[in-house]
């Protein structure tokens, strides 16, 4: 459940850090057996990040609200899905962060405040932290503090740059990759050696700033309460694309 919540979605200013009004489309697919999952269709502005997700052309079964405050990075945000009437809330207050958690396939219904640490990011914001400080400044690698709302903990991330061939060899063979566009690779993982090894990594694919592919845990439950291994195929809402 860790990777899946760093959804990215994942994660606000998702793509790029511009205020003009963004829509994104990102096509979820389950990773193992390539079928389509469902959409999530992102719009941004400088002020919020809404995110709604939808099974083809069907209601949408959850919903994501990001306020943006003065960090892209750090927004607060609100989450809701008709799975398992999952929820949850993370919102900084002064030098703390407030956290609650709803699940009601595992009976879970927690809150708890938790001091902060630097530097960190809060949900969807793990990606212009990263396309900050990795993509635009050039950095090799980085660390920052993400906190995970089923834990009510921080878990200390890190992140580094890896050859596209890595994330070209798991997504080669769905049709939708021959659309895409990556010319740089990261990957995300635990910090705590113990903990990556229970958490699969993520992988994010680029092009330029904007993201274009996500590899990792989904950031949702599903009917059933599981969380599946999921490749998500980003694209500007202007463009000419539909669900192979």
């Amino acid at each position: 459940m860790l990777n899946g919540f760093l959804l990215f979605s994942l994660l606000m200013c998702l793509f790029t850090t511009t205020y003009a009004e963004q829509k994104i489309v990102g096509f979820v697919f389950d990773k193992k057996n390539k079928n389509l999952l469902y959409q999530e269709f992102h719009t941004i502005d400088a002020k919020q990040h809404k995110v709604s997700y939808q099974v083809r052309n069907d209601k949408p079964f959850a919903e994501k609200n990001m306020i943006l405050a003065s960090l892209p990075y750090q927004p607060n945000v609100e989450f809701e899905s008709q799975h398992c009437g999952e929820a949850f809330s993370v919102r900084k207050k002064e030098n703390k962060l407030s956290i609650s958690y709803r699940n009601q396939c595992d009976k879970s219904i927690k809150t708890k405040s938790i001091k902060l640490k630097k530097p960190f990011v809060i949900d969807a914001g793990f990606n212009p932290f990263i396309s900050g400080n990795m993509i635009i400044n050039k950095r090799k690698k980085s660390e920052f503090y993400y906190p995970v709302p089923s834990r009510l903990e921080w878990v200390k991330m890190k992140s580094k740059f890896l050859p596209c061939k890595k994330i070209k060899k798991i997504i080669g063979k769905f049709q939708m990759y021959q659309k895409i566009q990556m010319d740089r690779c990261i990957k995300i993982q635990p910090a705590n050696w113990l903990i990556a090894q229970i958490f699969p990594p993520i992988y994010l694919g680029y092009n330029g700033a904007d993201l274009s592919i996500f590899i990792g845990r989904s950031n949702m439950a599903n009917a059933k309460g599981d969380y599946r291994d999921i490749v998500i195929f980003y694209f500007k809402n202007n463009q000419d694309v539909k669900a192979v």
